[in-house]
């Protein structure tokens, strides 16, 4: 059945999506990463899964190009992330109470400058990462 179909792509083609995003990534961790959410991905899509072993390759292919897709736009958005709320702590080091700063207001610092943002950037910047599922913690039925 299509469990068994999976079971057997993931253990053909696991090595060759892990390939195909290394060749894609800098960190070997976010090519582990894109491998791990390609194989989630095609275990909930699973009913769709290819029968002919070529088939499920390259379908597998077409997850991981998605995957990182999502991935680089999601690097790119904590970046432009980054800088901001850096330049929202680069404003308040100026100010002649700086070295008054302690842990609670940095803290605080920090709330402010979430609050600022956008619920989607909000959601991005205090959620776990999504690429840090693991294939073998999937349910055993999809």
């Amino acid at each position: 059945g299509p469990e068994e179909r999976f079971r057997s792509a993931y253990c053909r083609d696991y090595r060759f999506v892990l390939a195909y995003a290394m060749r894609r990534t800098v960190a070997h961790s976010d090519a582990e990463d894109v491998a791990a959410e390609t194989f989630v991905v095609a275990w909930r899509r699973v009913s769709q899964l290819p029968g002919d072993p070529d088939e499920q390759r390259m379908w597998l292919y077409a997850i991981a190009r998605n995957v990182l897709a999502n991935h680089r736009r999601g690097v790119r958005r904590t970046r432009r992330l980054e800088q901001r709320a850096q330049s929202v702590v680069g404003a308040q080091a100026t100010s002649p109470a700086d070295d008054a700063i302690d842990e609670a207001s940095d803290v605080a610092l920090a709330l402010d400058v979430l609050s600022s943002l956008n619920d989607g950037d909000r959601e991005l910047l205090t959620a776990p990462s999504p690429f840090r599922c693991c294939v073998m913690s999937l349910p055993e039925n999809p």
